[in-house]
This record gives C-alpha cells, structure tokens and sequence, in this order.
C-alpha cells in the first residue's frame, strides 16, 4: 500500500501527483478488491504519520 500511495502522490512524466485525499480514496475503494481489507484501515490510521514524512522529504523531491 505504501507503494501505491507514493507512485499515485508523486508526479511522474506520464502524470501528475494525486492528493492525499485522491489516492486515499483509491485505496480505501481498493480494499477487498485487489487490497487486504484488513490491513487498508491500519494504513488510513497512518495518515498523520505519512503526511509528516511526505513534509519532512517534500524539499528534496522537488
């Protein structure tokens, strides 16, 4: 999951970044799907932590 949520939040050539709220979105729906619906809901508690680490990188992406 964390793999997805960075390639959908990062730009790549071929396409823009997606928000948080965008790629959370897409997991959340992913869930039972091609995602364990056990472990989506543990990622989405982690939504503090990640934004953290996506500020705490965001100068050197860029």
């Amino acid at each position: 999951m964390a793999d997805i949520f960075d390639a959908l939040t990062s730009a790549r050539p071929y396409k823009s970044a997606w928000t948080v709220d965008e790629a959370l979105a897409l997991i959340s729906k992913e869930a039972g799907q091609a995602l364990d619906p056990r472990l989506v809901p543990l990622f989405l508690e982690l939504r503090p932590e990640v934004e953290e680490i996506m500020r705490a990188f965001a100068d050197e992406t860029s």
